[in-house]
């Protein structure tokens, strides 16, 4: 059920962000769509997208281009601003596992349901 709502509601977010990149102009890049005026930069971001090696007792798993992981033959929602990044996995006693990225906490997983709790932000 809750896959379904999210589907949905990605649906219709995909129909918004392709109307607003693609349709409808915008006033101030000289009502020009997005997508008309989107130029890619040259420059190189800092981190690379490459596979993350956490230590320990953590499990590295990749998120996809629509912010998923598999963990446990699960497939896990993380966010889209994750995509392509390692996600570390450090599994705790009971039902609750951690979601670090790099060197941050991000949030607790429930493994029960599936969803991630955010967290306070620590470094590790």
């Amino acid at each position: 059920m809750v896959a379904a709502r999210f589907l949905s509601a990605q649906s219709e977010f995909d129909r918004r962000r392709k109307a607003f990149n693609e349709v409808r102009p915008h006033e101030g890049p000289g009502m020009k769509r997005p997508k008309e005026a989107y130029k890619k930069s040259r420059r190189m971001r800092k981190g690379e997208e490459g596979e993350r090696e956490y230590k320990g007792n953590m499990k590295a798993r990749r998120v996809n281009g629509r912010g998923f992981f598999n963990l446990r033959q699960r497939r896990i929602f993380t966010g889209n601003p994750f995509a392509g990044y390692y996600a570390g996995i450090k599994e705790a006693a009971g039902v609750r596992s951690e979601i670090w990225f790099n060197d941050f906490l991000t949030g607790e997983l429930d493994e029960k349901t599936g969803q991630i709790s955010p967290c306070n932000a620590s470094i590790k």
